[in-house]
């Protein structure tokens, strides 16, 4: 799904990225999807030098080029996956440096600004505690705390 979801926001050549990547073995073979993904995820080691692989018609070059791009990444993602291994439909390897560069360099941003939903939420979660907190210690005032849960272990709504 991380993929999909990266790949289906990308573009290539000026329009939508559409090409559907269902198994990691003949989807990924030819590295154009990789290399997409690699726009999307690793774009500050993208450089000038790598050229426009939206034009490249060698699967290798492109694979080279897009391995060349994940070891520059910092933790790099190519401790274990080689050209060979992406080029001979090796998918348990794909899958693994997929994952490997889903946890470390997943492209997924939360909103920082102070007024997004995600602060709200954060906000009201902490008001929340801070009530519960609060009438806890009230309640603690008045009655012995063990008792208390031993009151609402008896009377559940089960």
């Amino acid at each position: 799904l991380w993929v999909k979801f990266h790949l289906r926001r990308a573009t290539r050549g000026g329009f939508g990225y559409r090409r559907k990547v269902y198994n990691y073995k003949d989807d990924l073979r030819d590295g154009v999807s990789y290399g997409v993904l690699m726009k999307r995820v690793g774009a500050h080691v993208i450089t000038e030098a790598d050229g426009n692989m939206d034009e490249e018609i060698d699967p290798q070059v492109r694979i080279d080029t897009m391995m060349d791009q994940s070891h520059r990444l910092e933790p790099p993602a190519t401790a274990f996956n080689t050209r060979g291994h992406i080029l001979g439909m090796d998918g348990m390897l794909n899958a693994a440096f997929l994952s490997r560069l889903m946890i470390t360099h997943s492209g997924c941003k939360l909103e920082q600004s102070e007024d997004s939903e995600i602060h709200a939420l954060k906000a009201r979660y902490a008001q929340i505690k801070n009530d519960w907190d609060n009438a806890r210690s009230f309640i603690s005032k008045f009655s012995v705390w063990d008792s208390w849960v031993q009151l609402r272990e008896s009377n559940t709504d089960e």
